[in-house]
């Protein structure tokens, strides 16, 4: 094994739990106990998080990941979203974490998912593996499903999974890392307690071939 990703988003996505100086201060001893027997790289999952101002840190951590997914994008472009447009967004987003002075310089692997769904640059993550009443972060299962009532939408996907890579790897990548994907292994689209129909998986869904391509380059 060459590395070991840590993850940051309970640390942004649920204040509540944790202050930002608790989460260094945990994420530091975890390191550390990492290192003393693990002697590969060191991923973190969020490189926005911000903790890369710690000096220990931003030494210990090799690599950082970080999403793209609607940023920046309007209620209006949303309704006529296009390629270009949104290679644009991701490439706003791309230059504003890469510039970060707390990164250091450190490479970036970029997550690239969009779910399958029609409202999905207006909204915000909903649970795809069960029913939940709202979006996230922090909501639990309910009987009421939103999910059932979710538009699904290829064509959107599509577009995101097209427009990632041009913005990650087509003009001036920086430290740029890689890119990976969310994949779901199962052929099923059709929702039942679960609703790949509207996940961020591209498996069996237009956006896959896409995806094959990118990474065939």
């Amino acid at each position: 094994m060459d590395g070991v990703p840590l993850g940051g988003y309970c640390c942004t996505a649920f204040p509540q739990i944790l202050s930002p100086e608790q989460y260094v201060d945990r994420t530091a001893r975890l390191i550390r106990r990492l290192q003393a027997v693990f002697k590969g790289k060191v991923t973190y999952d969020d490189a926005h998080a911000g903790i890369a101002g710690d000096p220990y840190l931003a030494g210990a951590i090799e690599y950082y990941e970080d999403g793209l997914w609607a940023w920046g994008v309007t209620e209006q472009e949303a309704a006529s979203l296009t390629d270009p447009l949104l290679t644009a967004k991701y490439r706003q987003r791309i230059d504003g974490i890469q510039q970060s002075p707390s990164l250091n310089r450190k490479p970036i692997i970029w997550n690239v998912y969009l779910p399958s769904r029609s409202d999905v640059m207006t909204t915000g993550c909903i649970e795809e593996t069960f029913c939940t009443a709202g979006y996230d972060p922090g909501v639990t299962y309910a009987t009421s499903c939103i999910q059932a009532g979710k538009t699904t939408d290829f064509a959107l996907q599509a577009i995101a999974h097209e427009a990632s890579p041009e913005a990650i790897f087509e003009q001036d990548s920086g430290n740029v890392a890689g890119e990976s994907i969310q994949y779901w292994v199962d052929d099923n689209l059709l929702p039942s307690f679960t609703f790949p129909n509207v996940a961020n998986s591209t498996r069996g869904k237009p956006a896959e071939a896409i995806v094959y391509r990118s990474f065939r380059r």
